[in-house]
């Protein structure tokens, strides 16, 4: 009994000397939602780092995959892809001119100045995207509408408080 006793005294001792601090620094996405992009359109990815004071951002990789092919986008501030650019320090992804594999998985990862690593991720779905030359012909057919029909009603109540004003 006095054995077991010992030992937990000792560990103990040693969490209250040596407090378990996985990481100071944090990294999400601000929705859990998919993001949607059409082709041809840019991506944008907004990461949120949070850091702590004592602690430094060594190294920033965002990675890109579809399927069971993964693809590192970027090491620090380096692409690996003439289309890709990163800004924000490190926190934002573009991705211009999206094509068909570039929809998938999209994971930031943060490592701090101890090496510990931390990282988020983001689906990237196709959307369809309305042709840019196509017209709404809808809706300017309905502000055309509701136009005469308000003309009409202030045509007519004008017609009304004439007629009275002769009587």
């Amino acid at each position: 009994m006095k054995f077991l006793w010992q030992h937990y005294l000792v560990i103990v001792w040693i969490i209250a000397e040596r407090p378990l601090i996985l990481s100071c620094v944090s990294v999400r996405f601000p929705s859990r939602e998919p993001v949607y992009v059409a082709l041809g359109r840019t991506l944008v990815l907004k990461a949120q780092f949070e850091v702590q004071p004592a602690e430094e951002i060594r190294l920033v990789t965002w990675d890109h995959k579809r399927g069971s092919q993964e693809v590192r986008l970027v090491t620090n501030n380096s692409p690996h892809n003439n289309r890709v650019t990163v800004e924000m320090d490190r926190q934002q992804l573009r991705l211009t001119g999206v094509q068909n594999s570039d929809y998938g998985h999209y994971t930031v990862m943060v490592t701090d100045d101890k090496g510990n690593q931390i990282s988020a991720s983001v689906e990237v779905l196709n959307v369809l995207a309305p042709d840019p030359d196509h017209k709404n012909w809808g809706l300017i057919a309905a502000v055309i509408i509701e136009t005469v029909v308000i003309v009409c009603f202030i045509g007519y109540h004008c017609m009304e408080y004439l007629r009275r004003r002769k009587k």
